[in-house]
């Protein structure tokens, strides 16, 4: 029994290696058999092992370093931890094949490992189950202080979320020393919002499983983020260069950031010592009207952005600042005009009507691939190799989509609302994934926060959202953002 990694294509724009099942020769379209890396049952078994123990200690660091020190690691694309561990390993390989060539990680081992801690790290931080406790229990805590969110917090069913006094108080200001954390009241909310969560994974994993082939064989996208753990990995030299000239490269690139955040660090603990910063802000430079949109902007030169941005195609980068800026003409435009309407020019709106119109323009795109998979995977068209891993893909797409909206309505949170929402959702998923295959930008925030629930709200208005599923769908409606 082995478990199948899928070789690696290089495209004809970037050199770079991505996912594939045939082997890309050159600018002549021609494909060669596929050179399947396979990994034994018992490797695969080993790197799981490998990357639970990694998830736990790295989940302790982020709880101490987040939580008691303000430090965050968990976010950035890909997230630090991930890196930091991939690289530590590749650091590691040389001196374990000296001491013992049995404990050396094999390439696919060190991918697996690295995909499981991508994903693993960032639900452990600041924005994912962090976020979702507090925001779970909130309308309880603060309603003791104002009847009117009291009332708003008995409309959650007691299975969405805890409602004992105590428990919650303990759960905002700490129990006593030596207390119990009260299991029996968060158990059922728990249990719940865990299969609300694995449904979404699955259906998002299935939604992208499903358009996969087309980006990947069929427009041959380069998936920048991959560069860098895929060079880690790798011992070809033919590939990436000799090891001498690449640990040279490392110590280069290596030595330059540690002078740099030396140099930060030191500044802090000593502020007579200078230190270059992150980022110049334009605050305090344009003062008086018209000129005052451009206080907003920052100059910023984090040495991994600047890094991982090297593998964004240049026509991006350009798009990125020069729209920006445009942006920010607008908004000086606006108030030579005399616009002084709070959030003009509405970059947010604007970029989730982007994320819309881009969204609608991919399905239609995908609309004949995603016809054919259909077809394939109910027996209409004839069978192929993919054909089982589509039919699970559309299984577990339909599956998810009726158990969210089925959590939607036992919750009591209307149809007429939840179906647009994560409609919505899906389209946002589908063009972020986009943005992540073509683009690679190292940033979490690469869309418009907050906006999948206020498109639904601008565009149906909330006296009509209110009267489609009364007050108590409209507070469940608050509750999902």
């Amino acid at each position: 029994m082995v478990v199948a990694l899928s070789n690696l294509e290089q495209t004809p724009l970037t050199g770079m290696r991505i996912p594939s099942e045939h082997a890309y020769s050159g600018h002549d379209q021609k494909f060669e058999a596929p050179q399947p890396m396979e990994m034994p049952a018992r490797e695969a078994a080993i790197a799981i092992l490998w990357g639970l123990l990694l998830i736990v200690l790295i989940a302790v660091a982020i709880r101490y370093t987040e939580m008691v020190s303000g430090n965050y690691i968990s976010n950035g694309v890909p997230p630090l931890p991930a890196f930091a561990a991939l690289l530590v390993m590749s650091i590691a390989r040389p001196y374990l094949r000296k001491i013992s060539p049995r404990l050396v990680p094999t390439r696919a081992q060190m991918l697996l490992i690295y995909s499981m801690l991508t994903v693993a790290v960032v639900l452990n931080g600041l924005y994912h189950v962090r976020a979702f406790l507090p925001h779970l229990v909130a309308m309880q805590y603060w309603g003791k202080e104002s009847p009117p969110l009291a009332v708003f917090a008995r409309m959650l069913p007691s299975w969405f979320a805890p409602h004992d006094i105590k428990a919650i108080a303990e759960y905002y200001e700490g129990n006593a020393p030596g207390g119990k954390i009260p299991w029996i009241i968060w158990k059922t909310p728990l249990i719940c919002w865990s299969i609300f969560f694995l449904a979404g994974f699955i259906g998002v994993f299935s939604l992208i499983s499903l358009v996969q082939r087309q980006w990947i064989h069929d427009e041959k996208l380069s998936f920048p983020l991959l560069a860098i753990p895929l060079a880690l990995v790798s011992e070809n030299e033919a590939e990436y260069g000799s090891r001498k000239a690449r640990r040279n490269l490392f110590a280069i690139g290596f030595g330059i950031a540690f002078v740099f955040n030396a140099f930060n660090i030191l500044h802090v603990l000593s502020p007579a010592i200078p230190g270059p910063g992150f980022e110049v802000r334009m605050t305090g430079a344009f003062t008086t009207r018209p000129w005052e949109p451009l206080q907003a902007v920052r100059f910023m030169y984090m040495l991994e952005t600047i890094g991982i941005g090297y593998f964004v195609p240049l026509d991006i980068t350009f798009s990125v600042w020069f729209f920006y800026l445009v942006n920010r003409a607008i908004a000086v435009g606006g108030a030579m005009a005399g616009i002084d309407t709070p959030g003009f020019p509405f970059a947010q709106e604007q970029s989730a009507g982007g994320y819309i119109a881009m969204g609608l323009i991919l399905l239609w795109s995908l609309r004949r691939s995603l016809q054919d998979s259909l077809k394939r995977s109910f027996g209409i068209l004839a069978a192929t190799k993919q054909t089982g891993a589509e039919r699970a893909a559309w299984t577990g797409l339909a599956a998810s989509i009726f158990t969210l909206l089925a959590f939607c309505h036992l919750a009591g949170f209307s149809l007429w609302l939840s179906v647009p929402f994560f409609g919505v959702i899906g389209l946002f998923v589908l063009v972020y994934a986009r943005i992540r295959a073509e683009t690679g930008l190292p940033f979490s925030f690469i869309f418009p926060d907050g906006m999948p629930k206020e498109l639904v709200l601008n565009t149906i208005s909330t006296p009509s959202a209110i009267s489609l599923g009364g007050t108590h769908s409209y507070v469940l409606f608050s509750a999902f953002g």
